[in-house]
């Protein structure tokens, strides 16, 4: 994995803590944030270091306040996912509907690898679903109407390259479609195209637009795709491509 899996420990045993977090910081994939060994430190931890991910025990003083805390944040937008280690298990202490990412019951001797393999099973899992509503937004979200950004004799060369610009908000997906359309007619005095890339390549001859008049029009869509990424940025600060 190249990101770290960013997480807090929390667990009321200090001893615990120490050997798991030794145990932990050994993979060069896991980064532990913060340990906490009451709920108020938990709760400062979640809100102030951003964990992906919650390892948590669940009794505190003789009550079942880490699931108190679980659920709490199960309800909350972008809260971390919790993977619970408890002497209980699952189906006496998670119920009512409430989900967990993970659950280990703690045994003797404690099965510090089977932590390791559901932080990473987690992470992956949470990447996932980055990359699904990336691409569903990438496809899907109309975000820019490109007409609307060019001049009549821009619109008029594109036409003349065989291009057809629709009068709707553009997707990610379709700007990066245009704008492959329009390399096709891209002259590569210093050999950047691979030999592949070249099979593919168009001439201006017979197209009535000249190449002075093709490198404008290409700066300027280049230009509007480069503005997408702010587009974006506002967009996820809002409601990724």
């Amino acid at each position: 994995m190249n990101e770290q899996i960013k997480i807090i420990i929390a667990d009321d045993n200090k001893t615990i803590c120490k050997f798991m977090s030794e145990y932990l910081e050994k993979y060069d994939d896991i980064k532990i944030l913060g340990i906490a060994n009451t709920d108020e430190e938990e709760i400062q931890m979640i809100e102030e270091l951003k964990p992906e991910i919650v390892v948590t025990d669940l009794m505190r003083n003789h009550k079942y306040t880490g699931l108190d805390i679980i659920k709490e944040y199960s309800t909350r937008k972008d809260s971390p996912k919790f993977l619970v280690i408890s002497v209980d298990t699952r189906e006496k202490i998670i119920r009512d509907g409430l989900e967990v990412a993970g659950y280990i019951q703690k045994g003797i001797p404690f099965n510090y690898e089977e932590i390791v393999d559901e932080l990473r099973r987690i992470k992956r899992e949470l990447e996932n679903k980055k990359y699904l509503e990336w691409d569903e937004k990438y496809h899907n979200l109309e975000i820019l109407n490109i007409r609307k950004m060019l001049s009549f004799k821009e619109k008029r060369l594109l036409k003349k390259l065989g291009i057809t610009i629709k009068n709707k908000k553009h997707t990610e997906c379709e700007i990066e479609c245009l704008m492959l359309q329009l390399l096709l007619y891209y002259d590569d005095p210093e050999e950047y195209l691979s030999i592949e890339e070249k099979k593919y390549q168009k001439s201006l001859e017979g197209t009535g637009v000249s190449r002075e008049e093709y490198n404008k029009l290409l700066n300027k869509i280049t230009k509007i795709k480069g503005n997408l990424k702010t587009l974006n940025l506002i967009d996820f600060l809002g409601n990724s491509c």
